[in-house]
């Protein structure tokens, strides 16, 4: 753009100098008759009449104002980019590069740094919320108790063989599919529908809690021998208990035969085996392990929000950490190359100012060549039109002599030159050269 401004300056007061020349010719034509006329200057007039030297003048002083602007111009861009790119270029080496590229380096590891402390920061800010103290307090203190457990029994798994939710689906099945053949042998007892349904949910539900309970019991009775007797009670009550189901589903089903007692019993017997069996595979030998491994799951789901929100902002900080990392990498990556290429955007920028001041400078003094050729071709028009209207049609002895030359001194200004002979030492002080 600045090479533009440079270059459109001086044709635009190219035009101007070009029309003001145009006017001046008109004027001459008009001025060179009147004196023709008049049989002026004298045929005998040796010196060159005062319009002409004042034309010269005119046309002189036009030229010093080119000389002016595009000394001025020069004087710029010698100045302000093509000495500051020489000097640069004075300074240039290898291990100017290799320092650029250490400075940079260790400015991406002092931002590095930085950006990892702040990381640092952030994830301590986060971890020393209250909500999170707590859970993690809490999480802490169930695992430390498991742990301890643990290596007291040498031992971290549970010995389960089926997990205890199947166990307790198993009763819940059995209850249920017992609940229609309850109902219709509780109702012998002639109650209302509400202590029927009553009498059938509650043997429902106590026989399936017994098979649950006794056989959790067996198998941790190890470590607490008066299990196996709490363990036999039950089971014994589940006998009696099923027997005396037997008993009232024979009274009540019409045309039962005899042995339909020992049916129903071994019936429900089986049902109670199964979820017993089912209780027993369920559970661990030790009642502590057990308890130790639901108070770590307890915590975890009374905390899984709280964690889930810490995961998600640890989540989020690192992902900004990590942005702001490959940001200062990119950075350096950039100055590194830029360090490494300077070379060559410095060479460039040499020579296009040295194409521009040799531009400005041929511009400039085709200028003032066209200043001292409007200068002849205005006072020769003057003489044609003078001569072309005297009455004698004799040219004055002053017209023989050749026109005087315009004093041009760009001319005097050599072109920039790359690589120059001494950079130190410019080839010409335009502002001051004559």
């Amino acid at each position: 753009m600045e090479n533009l401004t440079y270059i459109d300056r001086l044709h635009a007061f190219e035009r101007q100098l070009h029309e003001d020349h145009i006017r001046q010719l008109e004027q001459n034509r008009a001025f060179g008759e009147q004196d023709g006329r008049r049989n002026l200057p004298a045929v005998s007039d040796e010196t060159m009449p005062p319009d002409e030297r004042n034309m010269l003048a005119r046309y002189q002083s036009r030229v010093e104002t080119v000389a002016g602007m595009v000394r001025q111009m020069l004087h710029d861009i010698k100045d302000r980019r093509w000495q500051s790119a020489v000097t640069e270029m004075d300074q240039w080496s290898e291990a100017w590069v290799a320092q650029q590229v250490r400075n940079a380096l260790q400015v991406r590891d002092r931002l590095l740094e930085e950006s990892l402390d702040i990381h640092f920061d952030n994830l301590k800010a986060l971890e020393n919320a209250p909500p999170f103290n707590r859970a993690k307090t809490d999480i802490e203190a169930a695992e430390n108790r498991l742990q301890g457990i643990s290596r007291h029994l040498g031992r971290y798994e549970l010995h389960q063989k089926i997990r205890p939710f199947w166990a307790i689906a198993i009763a819940v099945i059995i209850g249920i599919l017992e609940v229609p053949l309850n109902y219709k042998t509780f109702f012998v007892f002639r109650d209302s529908l509400l202590m029927t349904m009553i009498f059938s949910l509650s043997f429902v539900v106590v026989m399936p809690v017994i098979a649950h309970s006794a056989g959790r019991l067996f198998r941790q009775a190890g470590e607490r021998p008066a299990y196996y007797l709490i363990a036999c009670a039950l089971s014994l009550g589940a006998v009696v208990l099923s027997h005396f189901a037997s008993e009232l589903r024979t009274d009540v089903l019409k045309d039962a035969p005899a042995a339909s007692v020992p049916f129903f019993f071994t019936v429900n017997m089986l049902f109670f085996m199964a979820a017993a069996i089912a209780s027993f595979l369920a559970h661990d030998p030790s009642i502590a392990l057990s308890d130790a491994h639901r108070a770590v799951q307890q915590a975890q789901r009374r905390h899984a929000r709280t964690l889930a929100s810490f995961e998600e902002q640890i989540r989020a900080e690192t992902d900004r950490y990590q942005q702001k990392k490959e940001g200062i990498q990119q950075t350096f990556s950039q100055a590194e190359a830029a360090a490494q290429n300077r070379l060559s955007v410095v060479q460039q920028s040499i020579h296009d100012a040295t194409a521009l001041y040799n531009q400005v400078l041929a511009l400039g003094q085709r200028l003032e060549r066209e200043q001292q050729a409007y200068c002849h071709a205005a006072i020769l028009c003057r003489r044609e039109e003078n001569l072309k209207f005297r009455t004698n049609h004799a040219q004055p002895v002053a017209w023989r002599a050749p026109l005087p030359e315009l004093a041009l001194s760009l001319h005097l200004i050599p072109e920039l030159k790359w690589p120059p002979v001494d950079v130190s030492k410019p080839p010409l002080n335009t502002r001051y050269a004559n």
